[in-house]
């Protein structure tokens, strides 16, 4: 992760540690070993609003938020982070699929993909 002069509020969510080795296990297969994933809250999926991450080479931005757990660090933008207050982060795998899963208690409803929530 690239280093700031600030120090960055540290961000009121959670990750598990099956979320913190998924999140070290992509950035390794991306070829993005040492970034923090940056999650976003974005208008649009089939519920209204949806989490977006990626692995970010920018510097951090003043107000970002950053949570690092069990090796892995995520990097929250401030106005993405008044809808994950309280989240966990985590990752499952079972015969049919593999994937993050947020437990949002801001959420009032989500698809069932879980990729997109209501508030």
């Amino acid at each position: 992760m690239n280093p700031s002069t600030r120090a960055q509020p540290e961000a009121p969510i959670d990750l598990t540690e099956a979320a913190a080795r998924a999140i070290l296990s992509r950035a390794e297969r991306e070829e993005c070993v040492g970034l923090p994933l940056r999650v976003r809250i974005q208008g649009g999926g089939c519920s209204g609003v949806t989490y977006k991450m990626s692995y970010e080479a920018e510097p951090l931005a003043e107000g970002d938020f950053v949570k690092s757990a069990h090796g892995a660090t995520v990097v929250v933008d401030p106005r993405s982070i008044v809808f994950l207050k309280g989240s966990t982060l985590d990752y499952q795998k079972d015969l049919m699929q593999q994937r993050f899963v947020w437990t949002n208690p801001n959420a009032k409803s989500s698809c069932g993909c879980g990729e997109s929530f209501s508030i």
